[in-house]
């Protein structure tokens, strides 16, 4: 029977008590033995083993368990995520087998502390819970901290200041470009020695019981493959900042010194150049620029179209009005746009170009979502039956299990269309979307739709975005010339509008994923869980970060590289030439996943479409078994053959087996079923 996730923690819980109580057992035994509560020593491991882990030691008195409710409780934080890309709740850091109460484990001090204080940061444990634990691994006779901020080394005192009507604290750009550099898991003599910024503002509610709400400016470097997000400035009130001038201050003189500087670490000077891109949505845009918000005539921030009013819906249906310039702007020649001087304008940045049309607000957030609110809840013309919906519904359920591990949030309903995060749109719009949507809504719409889904696709693709920009464009205008007529020119808004100008950033910038808001919204829904209470958030959130990057420079330093291969096995397929290779179920190495499991199994190589049965080695060489899917047609043909994006319609598969170096399965794709067979997309991130 399954377990609830209560018990399952409660056990596991148990099993560190019970553990515990072995360790002072063995202190009273042998004083010379000093047994350290250490988090190094844990593995990776799957979801399935923890569980069948914890039914062995099924058997702990009453008494553990009662101890464990206790341990558990003192905690204080969700050992399970939710947001498993499994949908079912794990650990990532632990396992806990017999394996790791090994004696050996727990031999160094320093070591155990460090895992413990990786641990509590990882977790987000707060400090009260961390010293309550503490205590507990005192009396057990283990030599740790009694304290939670001398675990964490946390900052005594942080200098707030009171900014634009709140709290401001500056953590400076040189700092958190260097916090970002000790990060790197690559020779910084692959790195080149210009550093290009590119910057995010937004605003974030803290709670729902009052109007506290945080300011961050954040930042990443282009130069660096996937950098982490770091905080430059960090603003808190019950508004947001009462003046641009005074909000923005410290980061304006902080950008000039760095420009005239640069950044010195470990030896390599940094040239860092003036922000290239601010990433941010539409509010944010038009508080830094100064400019009219978008329910203004004037909102367009590309071009000078002065909206029009229909059935009391602002619209902007024009798609070759004039296109603004940077150098008019900041002349301040657009009276009717501008409100006031930008203070971005001593930065000489780009007040035009340089600030991006982000397709995570723009397209997912506003234009996705606002198609499927019209197919559910607009005009009689376009809204589509119950028992349509319901249709695609139960389709895109049906589906979940085919999508690879990456998708975090798997596909629901869409009658839940006001509970979609941005992900999820963007799942429907580039995955689940053409293939649920087929033959199910008129044909008029649907094709509608795939415009938007190529154009987005193109414009995401690395490989597409650079020799295809000016057909996406060319495909975004037909989308918007084409709003009008299917849905009314009345909802033809602001981000249907902008559609037209989103070619420009992918020219100018490459891939529309390089200048999203996604990474940074992951990263201030990691803020916003730091604080833990109204009372001077801006304090709470600089203790924890400066807490953060301390650890993760210990931890970077005692990193290991395990093993790519994982789950070995003995169950086949395999053929008799092929016997003295060992047989493994996946394989990861950071940068490539591969399963023999549903949805992390496809890969397109040369064309073909592969789907991978069998993981073998033999002598330090990885290779796949696989059997191909002998037909591949194309899946539509307007506004273009979808073979062109890499996207079949493909079925039959063969009986017959094919060895493939796992070198040559780079390109994933997520295979759908449909009818008799299954559309194959490449997967795009």
């Amino acid at each position: 029977m399954e377990q609830s996730e209560r018990t399952k923690r409660r056990k596991i819980a148990a099993k560190v008590v019970e553990h515990l109580r072995l360790v002072s057992q063995q202190n009273e035994s042998d004083h010379h033995q000093d047994l350290i509560f250490c988090s190094d020593s844990f593995e990776n491991k799957p979801l399935v083993e923890e569980y069948h882990d914890c039914d062995e030691h099924a058997g702990v008195s009453s008494q553990n368990e009662q101890s464990a409710d206790i341990f558990y409780d003192a905690l204080d934080f969700d050992v399970f995520p939710e947001d498993s890309e499994s949908g079912v709740s794990e650990f990532n850091e632990f396992d806990l087998d017999d394996d790791c109460f090994d004696s050996d484990a727990f031999s160094d001090t320093s070591d155990d502390t460090k895992g413990l204080a990786e641990w509590a940061a990882e977790y987000n444990v707060s400090h009260n819970a961390l010293s309550a634990l503490l205590k507990i691994l005192r009396q057990k006779g283990l030599d740790v901290p009694l304290d939670a901020r001398t675990l964490m080394s946390t900052a005594r005192k942080c200098n707030v200041i009171n900014v634009a009507g709140g709290s401001y604290y500056h953590f400076g750009l040189k700092n958190s470009i260097v916090a970002a550099l000790e990060l790197l898991d690559f020779d910084l003599k692959k790195l080149t020695n210009n550093l290009t910024l590119r910057i995010n503002v937004d605003g974030l509610p803290l709670f729902r019981s009052n109007n506290v709400s945080l300011w961050p400016i954040l930042g990443r470097i282009k130069e660096i493959p996937n950098c982490d997000v770091f905080v430059i400035g960090l603003y808190s009130g019950t508004t947001k900042p009462s003046n641009v001038q005074e909000y923005l201050n410290d980061f304006v003189q902080d950008v000039r010194a760095i420009i005239q500087d640069g950044v010195q670490y470990n030896g390599v000077h940094f040239s860092v150049a003036a922000p290239d891109a601010f990433i941010c949505d539409a509010p944010a845009r038009a508080f830094l620029k100064c400019v009219k918000g978008h329910t203004g005539y004037y909102a367009c921030e590309r071009c000078t179209q002065k909206g029009m009013y229909v059935n009391r819906r602002l619209c902007f249906p024009e798609i070759s009005a004039e296109q603004r310039t940077d150098e008019t702007f900041r002349a301040m020649a657009y009276k009717e746009h501008q409100v006031g001087v930008s203070p971005l304008n001593e930065l000489g940045v780009g007040l035009v170009s340089g600030f991006v049309l982000d397709y995570m607000h723009l397209v997912c957030l506003g234009v996705m979502r606002k198609l499927i609110y019209l197919w559910l809840k607009g005009p009689r013309k376009c809204r589509q039956s119950m028992q349509i919906l319901t249709v695609i519904s139960a389709f895109m359920v049906s589906v979940r299990q085919y999508l690879p591990k990456c998708f975090a949030r798997k596909p629901r309903s869409l009658l839940e269309i006001s509970m979609w995060k941005a992900t999820e749109l963007r799942q429907f719009l580039l995955y689940t979307g053409p293939v649920v949507l087929f033959n199910n809504i008129p044909s008029q719409m649907y094709r509608h739709f795939i415009l938007l889904s190529v154009s987005i696709r193109i414009l995401l693709s690395p490989d597409l975005c650079i020799d295809n920009c000016d057909y996406a464009d060319d495909v975004l205008k037909q989308f918007v010339k084409d709003f009008g007529s299917i849905y009314g020119l009345e909802f033809v808004g602001y981000n249907v509008h902008n559609l037209i100008h989103l070619a420009e950033d992918a020219r100018k910038f490459g891939p529309l994923d390089s200048i999203s808001c996604f990474p940074f919204e992951t990263f201030l829904g990691k803020l916003k869980k730091i604080v833990r209470r109204p009372h001077k958030p801006v304090e709470q959130i600089v203790k924890r970060v400066y807490e953060m990057q301390s650890i993760q420079k210990k931890r970077k330093e005692r990193m290991s590289v395990p093993s790519p291969l994982k789950q070995p096995h003995n169950s086949g397929p395999i053929t008799s030439d092929l016997g003295t290779f060992k047989q493994y179920r996946k394989y990861t190495d950071g940068q490539t996943y591969v399963s023999c499991s549903m949805g992390d199994n496809c890969f397109n190589v040369g064309g073909k479409i592969l789907i991978v049965a069998n993981i073998l080695q033999d002598c330090q060489v990885v290779k796949a078994l696989c059997q191909v899917f002998e037909n591949c047609n194309a899946f539509f043909s307007y506004p273009l053959d979808s073979t062109c994006l890499g996207i079949y319609f493909v079925s039959n598969l063969s009986k017959q087996m094919h060895l493939v170096l796992l070198d040559e399965l780079k390109q994933k794709i997520v295979l759908l079923p449909l009818k008799s067979g299954y559309v194959a997309l490449p997967l795009l991130y």
